[in-house]
């Protein structure tokens, strides 16, 4: 059965845009690389930008399918990543997730809800995952993390432009050290 989808218009604070809740993704596919360079739907429409976030999450942290980064991500995207790292383009972000991967490699980023206003679109998310791969460093503890961000994207004829991410790696760092420096 497909998630269950609610929109509306959100309006505070003299801003106004798309508010969507996200409490399940659908596991349906349906998507294909379009040949203008745009990401769009098999029935040949460009994603808008919370379209593509869905896809993007749902994809990437759910489904661990890498092959979605260079289909959504323009060859000059720029990544702000947290910790101050930043990529551009897919090839550099892919190296990235593959790091995430390589630490947390049954992670699983549930997004809490979407908003997007004309290009722009903000992802709250809660991640879960177990510690069990030395990717980042540290000895594998098999240690459950649970931690929540905020991700950030520019989305332009259906591609990722720009795009970042905010969430307490130092923290989630430190509680990992800790478990090896216990053991």
């Amino acid at each position: 059965m497909p998630a269950a989808f609610t929109c509306g218009a959100a309006v505070g604070g003299g801003v106004q845009g798309m508010f969507l809740s996200v409490p399940e993704f659908d596991n349906s596919p349906g998507m294909a690389c379009g040949v203008t360079g745009s990401f769009q739907s098999a029935m040949g429409k460009i994603l808008s930008p919370h379209e593509v976030a869905v896809e993007w999450f749902q994809r990437l942290w759910i489904k661990h399918d890498g092959s979605v980064i260079p289909e959504l991500m323009a060859l000059g995207a720029r990544g702000e990543l947290e910790g101050g790292h930043v990529t551009q383009g897919p090839e550099e972000f892919g190296d990235f997730h593959k790091l995430m991967l390589g630490t947390l490699p049954d992670i699983r980023v549930e997004v809490v809800e979407i908003v997007a206003e004309g290009t722009q679109v903000y992802s709250r998310w809660v991640a879960k995952g177990t510690h069990k791969g030395a990717a980042m460093g540290l000895v594998p503890t098999e240690e459950e993390v649970v931690f929540r961000g905020i991700t950030w994207m520019t989305v332009i004829d259906g591609m990722i432009t720009a795009g970042g991410d905010c969430w307490n790696q130092g923290a989630l760092m430190a509680k990992l050290q800790a478990k090896t420096t216990l053991a």
